[in-house]
C-alpha cells in the first residue's frame, strides 16, 4: 500500500533530518579544518538523502492519489503540495528530538549556542571568529 510506504518514507526523511542537524552541530563545533570538511561532506550526504526521501514521499503520495481516480499530473501537483506541508512537521520533529536529546544528556543549556554556531546557520558566509 503506497500510503503506508509514504508514511514510512516520511519517517525516514525525519530520521535523516535529525542526523543532518547533528552533523551540522558537529561541523560547527569541530576545531580541525579536515574534520570540519568531513563533517560538512557527511552533512551534505545526509541532506541529499533526506531530499531523495522527500521525493519518494511525494511520488508515493501521487501513486496513492492516482488509485482514487485523478490523472497523474493532478495527483502529482496535489502530492507536491502535500509533501511541502509535510516538511513542516518533519523539521519541527527534528528540532524537538535533538533539543530533547540535549536536555536528556544534561547539555540543554548549550543547545541554542551549538545550533547558532552550526556552520549552515552561522551569520554571513564566514567562519566563527574563534575558528582561525
Amino acid at each position: 500500500m503506497p500510503a503506508l510506504s509514504a508514511a514510512e518514507m516520511w519517517l525516514g526523511m525525519t530520521v535523516l533530518g535529525i542526523a543532518t542537524l547533528w552533523m551540522a552541530i558537529v561541523a560547527g563545533r569541530t576545531a580541525n579544518d579536515f574534520a570540519r570538511v568531513l563533517a560538512l561532506l557527511a552533512e551534505l550526504g545526509l541532506g541529499g538523502a533526506s531530499l531523495v526521501a522527500w521525493f519518494f514521499v511525494v511520488w508515493l503520495l501521487a501513486k496513492t492519489l492516482m488509485a482514487f481516480g485523478p490523472d497523474a499530473s493532478t495527483a502529482l501537483l496535489v502530492a507536491i503540495a502535500a509533501g511541502l506541508v509535510l516538511i513542516v512537521p518533519a523539521v519541527v520533529s527534528c528540532w524537538l528530538i535533538v533539543r530533547t536529546t540535549y536536555r536528556v544528556l544534561g547539555r540543554g543549556a548549550t543547545f541554542a549556542a551549538d545550533l547558532r554556531n552550526s556552520l549552515w546557520l552561522s551569520k554571513g558566509g564566514t567562519w566563527r571568529p574563534g575558528d582561525t
